[in-house]
């Protein structure tokens, strides 16, 4: 095979594959039922939102695990608890902090890495 067939055959395999996520296709990231969002950046990668809720730490905890599954990382930083996790196109990143009477969570979502 010629180096410009290759070149082709590479070409048509790349356009063949569907891309992870679509320009005209939004992610969906989850939020809690009474989060009150204050930052929504979910058009582009890397995707954030960021959202004050009532629920508790456990709550929102166990409400992510039974989206995304057992947490791949569980860490407490200055008082933020930190949680990884990863489905098979991204690394969901989701951070939870006390604020008064309510929970800030920031939610960063990257494209996994191959």
């Amino acid at each position: 095979m010629t180096f410009n067939a290759k070149l082709i055959l590479t070409f048509v395999i790349m356009l063949s594959i569907p891309p992870l996520t679509s320009a005209t296709e939004k992610l969906s990231i989850d939020v809690m039922s009474d989060a009150r969002i204050f930052a929504q950046f979910d058009q582009d990668m890397p995707a954030v939102v960021s959202y004050f809720t009532e629920s508790s730490e456990i709550d929102i905890v166990t409400f992510y695990s039974n989206i995304y599954g057992k947490p791949l990382q569980n860490e407490t930083k200055r008082e933020h608890l930190e949680l990884t996790f990863a489905n098979i196109q991204h690394n969901i990143r989701i951070i939870i902090s006390q604020q008064d009477k309510f929970r800030q969570v920031d939610i960063l979502v990257t494209l996994l890495k191959n």
